[in-house]
């Protein structure tokens, strides 16, 4: 992603620290972001280390809860249970792209692993149910 965010020359939005960019020498910028030349296709194309950062994270996955009522609690039904659960609960982290289980290899194991090309972040879910037997 950072090919496309950094990349002065494209089409494409770019991050906000890209507006501190090197414009003159009266105005350099943070000093950390080349200026840009038109059509020019060396600047922050090639990987370079500000693309690498910290991927470590802490992920709660599932949580679930479900209370089973004793038995013959009703007429009609054996046996009954309610359950409740949510998957994705947090994922705690500073990485700054959508997932930082980011693997747009998926399971080649010749590709580089952990290139993160706008992949799509997991998705939350929440389950209710109920179980009855009559």
């Amino acid at each position: 992603n950072r090919a496309d965010w950094t990349n002065l020359d494209g089409v494409m939005n770019v991050t906000n620290d890209m507006m501190n960019r090197w414009r003159s020498p009266e105005d350099p910028g943070n000093g950390l972001v080349p200026g840009t030349r038109s059509n020019s296709t060396e600047l922050y194309r090639l990987a370079n280390s500000t693309w690498v950062e910290n991927g470590n994270f802490f992920t709660i996955k599932n949580i679930a809860l479900g209370y089973t009522f004793r038995q013959n609690l009703l007429k009609y039904v054996k046996s009954a249970r309610i359950y409740a659960s949510v998957q994705q609960v947090a994922v705690f982290t500073h990485y700054s792209g959508m997932n930082p289980e980011a693997n747009s290899t998926k399971d080649n194991i010749t590709g580089i692993y952990g290139q993160d090309l706008s992949t799509f972040p997991i998705p939350r879910t929440f389950m209710i149910g109920a179980n009855f037997s009559f």
